[in-house]
């Protein structure tokens, strides 16, 4: 009896530390960067979403669920992938109405100019990330051509056990926007975007849908019936040629003979003032201030044309009010980022005005002889500068002052920053020699500070990481 009873315990233990080993080495995104759609839809309650968006990057990049909630209450998300194709994006959607009833499928047409995932690592964020089914099973059969990968793909642990040399963090914690997260990207990286040309924009040309192009429109055409959602088709704003243009004109005039709606967000990239200088990442992908834009107008179009519910105040969509904290907190970011180009006045005062920021000011080394710039901001901040003739530190949270430590001063000060990093300010520089830039350290890494003139460390509690790291001298 003993015997049983050991062997039953070492079964438990066994497939209990096998489950958590698959869970530090498995696939934690579709998008780069830990995020995942499918955990984040995964983790959503039953039955939320209003409007669900289908595509590739350009969905993520472009379409913002965070302003549809901000400006209407709209509960939408983002099934999106990296380099998702026709078979992807069909069994993402087929995933979604496991659990969700949407009232509106947004699905981008960029899958319509290629067929199959081109890049190893969105193979892998296509198959690896969705939990194990018939639909997954299918989905594996379609995207990977190799039928002696498949048992690889279906099993996974021949693949992901060799991503111990790769194990971050968030290997081991839980990233918190695949939780809440809604989809999308936050990123105000200003690149550039290339203009299609207003001859390829007027080609009226219809080129050949293709086979397999056409069965993927009817299908999703058939799945709006038999699930009873509006079956909306777009087109992402992204530089294109003529043999593009072909095949968007033959769906569109197969979506006509149909009754579905196009939006295509490059004819009207001048009417809702799309910057070709600002609003994009690259020629392919919005920034998150061009994905304003076409979220906006997206936003307004289904305010106007469909019935969708304002849930604002309803606590069931909780993971939409937090998705909106952490992008308004994503966009402070944005914020000090061009102030600092402005003044270091404008600097200070978006710190001041900002939540969730504590702020780590130093004076360093002959400050004074930079005090037209400085005497001014300092007197915003409540800082006599005679006081303190050798420099200082100072700590702000939320606008109010917390600390401040005299360069001379020999202790250590010790600051709770989020509950899940510590600050640790001491004067290593004067008591050790060591480089001033080893005087702030968060959690247990030093802070480069400037040696001369004043400097500001920005951290958001919010987002848990240094936002802002900038020297004035």
């Amino acid at each position: 009896m003993k015997k049983w009873i050991r062997g039953i315990l070492f079964v438990c233990a066994a497939v209990l530390v096998m489950a958590r080993a698959y869970r530090i080495l498995s696939w934690k995104d579709t998008a780069g960067n830990y995020q995942s759609s499918l955990e984040q839809l995964y983790n959503t309650g039953n039955d939320l979403m209003d409007v669900v968006f289908v595509g590739s990057s350009h969905v993520y990049c472009d379409i913002n669920p965070s302003i549809l909630w901000r400006d209407y209450g709209i509960a939408g998300f983002d099934m999106a992938v990296s380099g998702q194709d026709k078979d992807t994006a069909w069994h993402n959607l087929l995933e979604v109405l496991k659990t969700q009833s949407p009232k509106v499928v947004c699905v981008d047409l960029y899958a319509l100019t290629y067929e199959k995932t081109a890049i190893q690592g969105n193979v892998y964020r296509a198959t690896l990330s969705m939990d194990l089914s018939f639909n997954a099973v299918e989905l594996i059969l379609k995207e990977v051509e190799n039928r002696e990968e498949w048992a690889d793909y279906i099993l996974r642990w021949p693949i992901i056990h060799t991503r111990y040399r790769e194990l971050e963090r968030y290997d081991f914690q839980q990233y918190e926007l695949s939780v809440f997260g809604r989809g999308q990207t936050f990123d105000w990286t200003i690149g550039w975007g290339a203009q299609i040309s207003e001859e390829c924009l007027n080609d009226t040309t219809v080129g050949e849908l293709g086979e397999k192009n056409l069965e993927w429109l009817e299908n999703l055409a058939a799945l709006s019936e038999e699930k009873n959602f509006e079956l909306i088709l777009f087109i992402a704003p992204y530089y294109y040629e003529s043999d593009c243009r072909e095949i968007y004109n033959a769906a569109k005039q197969y979506a006509a003979r149909n009754g579905i709606e196009v939006l295509d967000f490059n004819e009207l990239a001048e009417e809702i003032s799309l910057d070709f200088n600002r609003d994009y990442i690259d020629g392919a992908h919005c920034n998150s201030y061009g994905a304003e834009k076409v979220t906006a107008y997206f936003g307004q179009w289904l305010n106007e044309y469909m019935e969708l519910t304002d849930h604002r105040g309803d606590s069931a969509y909780f993971l939409w009010e937090k998705d909106l904290e952490y992008y308004e907190q994503y966009a402070q970011e944005a914020i000090l980022a061009e102030a600092v180009s402005v003044s270091m006045e404008d600097y200070v005062q978006s710190i001041l005005k900002g939540n969730n920021l504590t702020c780590i000011i130093t004076l360093n080394g002959d400050y004074m002889a930079y005090s037209d710039d400085i005497g001014p901001v300092m007197e915003t901040l409540g800082m006599n500068l005679q006081d303190y003739p050798d420099g200082g530190k100072w700590l702000y949270a939320d606008g109010q002052l917390q600390f401040i430590m005299d360069n001379n001063s020999t202790d250590a000060f010790i600051y709770d920053l989020d509950g899940m990093y510590i600050l640790r300010m001491e004067n290593l520089s004067v008591k050790e020699g060591a480089d001033a830039f080893e005087d702030i350290q968060i959690d247990e890494t030093a802070q480069e500070t400037i040696y001369n003139g004043i400097g500001f460390i920005v951290y958001n509690t919010c987002l848990h990481r240094v936002i802002s790291r900038i020297g004035y001298n």
